[in-house]
C-alpha cells in the first residue's frame, strides 16, 4: 500500500523535463554544436534539482533510500582515503553510481497530478519515437550498420548497444504497461524495436532479456497462471533468438557451443584475479582499490579527461590499463574477435574493484530497496532484472542513457499506481 505524503500537487514539472532532456538528448545537443560539457551536466542537474524540489514531507521509502546513498558515499570516501584517491574521484565516482537513486527520489518525492502523469508518459513516448526514427534514418538512409547505428546516442563508444537496449526496454514497457496504446500500435512498436536491435547488432540485448524472463518465471513458479505465461514467452523468445543467431546475426554466437561459452566466462572473471593480486591489506577486500582505480566507468573516463581533472586532484591507477590488456589479449574478449558478453570491464566488477565487499553490499541493498518499494508491477520488476544482468555484461549500470531511462519508467509506473489508488479511494468514498 502506498503511503500518503506531499498532499499538494507537484509544481516543478518543468524541472523534471529539463533534467530528463539533459539525460536523454545530450548527445543530440552536442552533435548539433553545443559544447561537449552538456553530456555531463546531468550529474549536477539531478542532485541540484533534488535539492531545489525536495518536499517538506518525505516519503519514508525515499528517506530510506537517501540514507542508503549516504552510507554508500561514506564507503566511497573511506575507499579514497585508504587508497590515496582524489576528491574529484570521490565526487564523480559516487555520483555515477548513486545518480539512479537520486533520480528516484526526485521523481517520487512528490505526488503527481493526472496532467503531469499524462505529460511525462508522452514525453517518454516521444523520446522513444525520436530514438527509433534516428535508428531507421541511420540504417536505411545513411547506409550505416552495426556499431555505427546509434540512435540518439551519437558518438558514444557503446552507443549502438545502448541504442538497442533502450529501444527494446521501451517496447517492453509500452507493450505491457501502456493501456492507452492500441494493440496494433503496440505490435508495430515491438516490431520496430526488434529491428532496431538487429540494425544496431546488439545481440546481447536478446540474451539479457531472455535470462531476465527465465529468472522472473522461476520467481513466480508457485503462481501457476503467471508462470506458464512467462514460460510461453521464454519459449518463443528462445526460438526467436536461435533463428536470429542462425539467419540474421553472424553465427559467432555461443548458444550452440557451450564449451566456448564457459571459456568466455572463465576469461571474464579473470578480472577478480587482477584485483586480488593488487590487494595489499584486508582493507582492500572491504573498501576496494579506490574510486576510479579499477574498471568502473570513471576508471575508463579518467584517462580521457585527466588533463582537465588532474589539476583538481584527480588520480588514476595502472590497474585499469592492466585489466584492459588482459581483456584485449584473449580472442573471446577482445574488441576485434570477441564479444562484449565476455568483457572484463563490467559494472559489478567495477563496484567491487573500486569499493570492495562493503561497497558492493550497500549498493545491492540500495537496489533491494528499489525492488521492494518502487517496482510494483511485473513489468518494472522485469526491467530491473535486466539492469542487474546488463551489469554483468558491460558498464551498463553507469550508462546514464540506459539506466536513467529504466528508472524513469519504474517511477512513472509507481506514480501511476499512486494515482490509481487515489482514484479508487475517491470512488469508494463516494459510494
Amino acid at each position: 500500500m502506498l503511503i500518503a505524503y506531499g498532499q499538494s500537487e507537484y509544481k516543478n514539472a518543468p524541472v523534471l523535463f529539463l533534467v530528463l532532456s539533459l539525460i536523454l538528448f545530450s548527445r543530440v545537443f552536442s552533435a548539433a554544436g553545443i559544447p561537449n560539457i552538456i553530456n555531463f551536466l546531468h550529474f549536477a542537474a539531478v542532485p541540484c534539482a533534488l535539492l531545489f524540489c525536495f518536499p517538506k514531507q518525505v516519503n519514508p521509502s525515499v528517506k530510506q533510500l537517501l540514507w542508503g546513498v549516504g552510507a554508500f558515499y561514506l564507503v566511497v570516501v573511506f575507499s579514497a582515503l585508504t587508497n590515496g584517491a582524489g576528491g574529484v574521484n570521490v565526487l564523480l565516482g559516487g555520483l555515477m553510481l548513486t545518480e539512479p537513486f537520486l533520480l528516484i527520489a526526485l521523481l517520487t518525492g512528490h505526488r503527481w497530478s493526472s496532467a503531469l502523469l499524462h505529460n511525462f508518459t508522452r514525453f517518454i513516448f516521444v523520446f522513444i519515437g525520436v530514438h527509433l526514427f534516428f535508428i531507421l534514418y541511420q540504417y536505411v538512409l545513411q547506409g550505416k550498420s552495426g556499431d555505427t547505428v546509434q540512435g540518439v546516442f551519437l558518438d558514444m563508444g557503446a552507443g549502438a548497444h545502448v541504442a538497442g537496449a533502450v529501444a527494446f526496454t521501451a517496447a517492453v514497457y509500452f507493450c505491457f504497461s501502456a493501456g492507452w496504446i492500441s494493440k496494433p500500435a503496440k505490435l508495430l512498436l515491438a516490431a520496430i524495436s526488434l529491428w532496431a536491435v538487429i540494425f544496431t547488432d546488439s545481440k546481447q540485448v536478446f540474451a539479457v532479456f531472455l535470462v531476465a524472463t527465465a529468472i522472473l518465471a522461476l520467481m513466480n513458479i508457485y503462481k501457476i497462471t503467471r508462470f506458464f505465461k512467462l514460460l510461453l514467452v521464454l519459449t518463443v523468445s528462445w526460438v526467436l533468438l536461435l533463428q536470429l543467431g542462425k539467419y540474421v546475426f553472424p553465427l559467432r554466437t555461443y548458444l550452440e557451443r557451450l564449451g566456448f561459452f564457459w571459456g568466455g566466462l572463465t576469461q571474464k572473471f579473470m578480472v577478480f584475479d587482477v584485483f586480488s593480486a593488487h590487494f595489499v591489506s584486508p582493507f582492500n577486500w572491504l573498501f576496494g582499490l579506490g574510486p576510479g582505480h579499477t574498471v568502473s566507468r570513471l576508471g575508463f573516463l579518467l584517462p580521457n579527461y585527466f588533463h582537465i581533472l588532474s589539476p583538481l586532484g584527480a588520480t588514476k591507477s595502472s590497474i585499469t590499463n592492466l585489466v584492459w590488456e588482459v581483456n584485449q589479449n584473449h580472442y573471446l574478449s577482445n574488441s576485434e574477435t570477441g564479444s562484449s558478453i565476455f568483457s572484463l570491464m563490467f559494472s559489478w566488477a567495477g563496484i567491487f574493484g573500486d569499493y570492495g565487499f562493503l561497497g558492493l553490499i550497500i549498493y545491492l541493498y540500495l537496489w533491494f530497496l528499489v525492488w521492494r518499494h518502487f517496482c510494483r508491477t511485473m513489468t518494472t520488476k522485469f526491467l530491473l532484472l535486466t539492469v542487474f544482468i546488463f551489469g554483468m555484461v558491460f558498464s551498463w549500470m553507469e550508462e546514464p542513457g540506459y539506466i536513467l531511462l529504466v528508472i524513469s519508467l519504474i517511477c512513472l509506473q509507481w506514480q501511476k499506481g499512486f494515482r490509481e489508488e487515489d482514484s479508487a479511494e475517491i470512488e469508494a468514498g463516494a459510494k
